[in-house]
């Protein structure tokens, strides 16, 4: 149940800030694409369809730019799943990122990837007692 509402804070957080940054336009296809991708990695038990799985994220974080404002989501999978190896593949997209865009969303941004790494080692502690 934690591990839900942890996820539920994260695409509603990611949700709010593609809407103020990208407006209403494009926003609902990408977030209806990660969340449909979010499920899938988070029902995958399989370590290698798993790993599939975020490379195929980050293939699309450099086809389209946009899904990088959804990382916090794959970043917070990452960290549950205590795959840490995998999360090296992202710091690429992390530097976009901040190349990208000005730096209050920059900040943001980064306080989310915080927060989903918080979030998740809060969740397996809770898990362990």
């Amino acid at each position: 149940m934690n591990t839900l509402i942890d996820r539920l804070i994260l695409i509603i957080c990611c949700l709010l800030f593609s809407l103020n940054i990208y407006g209403n336009d494009v926003s609902v296809v990408y977030f209806l694409l990660m969340l449909f991708l979010a499920c899938f990695q988070f029902l995958t038990t399989n370590k290698y369809l798993f790993e599939v799985q975020n490379i195929a994220f980050f293939i699309l974080c450099f086809i389209f730019p946009k899904f990088l404002i959804y990382l916090p989501i794959i970043i917070y999978q990452n960290f549950y799943k205590e795959s840490y190896y995998s999360l090296i593949i992202f710091i690429p997209l992390i530097f976009q990122f901040i190349l990208e865009y000005s730096p209050i969303p920059i900040t943001i941004f980064l306080s989310f990837v915080f927060l989903s790494g918080f979030l998740s080692f809060k969740t397996k502690k809770i898990d362990t007692l």
